[in-house]
């Protein structure tokens, strides 16, 4: 029987914040109550590697990618609040939503001017566009999963850096 996980993390907002990135839900095991990851740290997700890479920073514990994110001005979230997996896997088509973080999110949006809200995939893109269509200033990443193959990771990188505040 599967059952309803709920997202186990606050959505990160650093004073300042100029730009926003928007992920899905975390991955299968990361939703359980003694987990201590923050957002899209399971071992195959290249999120930090790239992070890392673009800002030519040690990113080895939570404290660390929450001190660059405030000196960057750079908020985290997920789309979704409570997910039911259809499948034992991390992948956004495997997640049935059960509750959007819009009501947080609408909060976020109302007190903040993001220059950017940016996407890791464009399934987010799409469910955003649906809750928040009159949002603009809006960009898809490459997504940071290995499973989406289609750039290498040096690509991701580029495209990243470019996109992200300096």
């Amino acid at each position: 029987m599967n059952k309803i996980e709920t997202h186990p993390h606050e959505i990160f907002i650093p004073a300042r914040a100029t730009v926003m990135i928007i992920g899905s839900f975390p991955g299968r095991g990361h939703t359980e109550k003694d987990n201590k990851e923050w957002y899209y740290e399971s071992k195959r997700n290249q999120f930090w590697k790239i992070i890392g890479a673009v800002y030519q920073r040690d990113l080895s514990d939570v404290h660390k990618k929450q001190q660059l994110f405030a000196e960057k001005g750079i908020a985290i979230g997920d789309l979704f609040y409570k997910v039911i997996r259809k499948k034992e896997n991390n992948s956004d088509s495997s997640l049935q939503v059960i509750a959007y973080h819009d009501k947080a999110l609408s909060q976020i949006f109302k007190k903040n001017n993001f220059e950017k809200i940016l996407f890791t995939s464009k399934f987010v893109e799409r469910e955003f566009r649906k809750l928040f269509p009159a949002i603009e200033n809006i960009a898809t990443l490459p997504s940071p999963s290995p499973r989406v193959a289609t750039i290498s990771i040096a690509e991701k990188i580029e495209v990243y850096r470019l996109v992200l505040p300096g």
